[in-house]
């Protein structure tokens, strides 16, 4: 009896772990990551969180990183605000600033990143970006 009650609970334990989601990051996190890389100026970073489709229409996927690019993108700065998680859709709210010292005030801007599931990953489908300086 030991074995055959040693082989159920081996087959509960896998049937389990088939079920349980793998430890994947949130949508939040994922959005993290991607924003932090962005901040950084690692395209590839960047590129590995984008779904397939999204990687394609980006140039600087395939370009790779230049100085003035790198440069630019070091100026940003986001931040999160909501997270609408629904099933294997995401969406996420964010601000994001621009600091270059051309200009004379901050670049405020409002985004909206779509994400969805692939094999299990949150993966950015795209990005909308609104410029939002009716003040400056």
């Amino acid at each position: 009896m030991g074995a055959v009650s040693a082989v159920v609970v081996a087959a509960a334990v896998v049937a389990a772990l088939q079920l349980w989601p793998a430890n994947e990051p949130s949508a939040r996190e994922t959005a993290e990551t991607y924003f932090a890389a962005w901040e950084a100026g690692d395209v590839d970073g960047m590129c590995v969180l984008l779904t397939a489709a999204q990687r394609d229409d980006m140039v600087r996927c395939a370009k790779g990183p230049d100085d003035e690019w790198v440069d630019n993108v070091k100026r940003l700065r986001h931040t999160i605000h909501d997270v609408e998680e629904d099933g294997d859709a995401a969406t996420i709210h964010y601000d994001q600033v621009d600091s270059n010292p051309r200009y004379p005030v901050a670049l405020n801007s409002t985004g909206t990143l779509h994400l969805v599931k692939v094999d299990g990953a949150w993966r950015i489908d795209d990005n909308e970006l609104v410029a939002d300086n009716s003040g400056a």
